[in-house]
């Protein structure tokens, strides 16, 4: 089960990477690179992030109470804890780049920043813990790129790396009468 998913993953990411090269070249992450950005632009993204990350985590949070392993459970508890440090951390850029008035998550979503929740929010309620934790091990490691310093350019992305097995292994519990050592991941 493990290398079928594996090589599934694989052929979507590969399927991707022309879109993955778009997002990872674009021309607004070397202008943010480059300090070219006006404090307004970076105040609605803290807007919109304020936004996604508020949604995300009622979503993991189902996927909490969704989940049908301790596994699962422990994968998506990690997931939250994560999108908590991101509120926490937006929380910081926002008071930096609005100064102590702000409000995060003030201004309305953009159509993307609504359509990507509104996916996400969907996937929650309906998709399998696979489906769930698939659709992040497709799409993490070209976001959580952006995340870093570097914008994921100058090394491999080892926390995506170790999160990918993670959500392997979450697809893995999940998977209906799969026992977690007979998924081939080893574990």
């Amino acid at each position: 089960m493990y290398a079928e998913v594996l090589k599934l993953v694989e052929r979507v990411r590969h399927e991707l990477q022309p879109i993955d090269a778009k997002i990872l070249n674009h021309s607004y992450l070397q202008a943010l690179q480059d300090g070219r950005i006006e404090r307004e632009r970076l105040r609605l993204f803290a807007a919109q992030q304020a936004y996604i990350i508020g949604s995300d985590l009622r979503s993991v949070a189902l996927m909490v109470a969704r989940a049908s392993s301790e596994g699962s459970r422990a994968f998506f508890l990690e997931l939250l804890e994560g999108e908590r440090a991101a509120l926490n951390a937006l929380e910081s850029f926002t008071a930096a780049v609005s100064g102590p008035a702000a409000t995060a998550g003030a201004e309305e979503p953009l159509p993307g920043a609504f359509a990507y929740c509104a996916f996400v929010a969907w996937l929650s309620l309906y998709a399998s813990e696979a489906e769930f934790a698939g659709a992040l091990l497709i799409n993490l490691p070209v976001w959580g790129g952006q995340l870093r310093p570097d914008g994921g350019r100058a090394a491999k992305q080892l926390p995506a790396v170790r999160l990918g097995r993670r959500l392997l292994h979450a697809v893995c519990d999940s998977s209906a009468g799969l026992r977690r050592s007979s998924c081939g991941c080893g574990r």
